[in-house]
């Protein structure tokens, strides 16, 4: 009985811990997708079409060259190609 009773506490312990811990991350989380949402707005409002333009294209580039630097360091695997990616 006393081991049923200190499992459940341990339970109720490890749950309060895993649930604070979760709690962090979404606040986290949170807050740089509002960052991102204030970047986002102000980038729209206060930079030129043309700067955008070139920007978009030079970020296009920029990644088609890492995709294909990723692809050869995976000799061709996708799958591969993605964690190199990511990384």
């Amino acid at each position: 009985m006393a081991e049923t009773q200190q499992f459940h506490k341990l339970f109720e312990q490890r749950e309060k811990q895993i649930l604070e811990e979760a709690s962090q991350l979404a606040q986290e989380v949170a807050r740089k997708e509002m960052a991102l949402l204030e970047f986002e707005m102000f980038y729209e409002v206060m930079v030129p079409k043309v700067s955008k333009e070139k920007a978009e294209k030079s970020i296009q580039k920029l990644r088609s060259e890492k995709w294909q630097e990723a692809l050869k360091k995976a000799k061709g695997n996708e799958q591969e190609a993605i964690f190199f990616y990511a990384a």
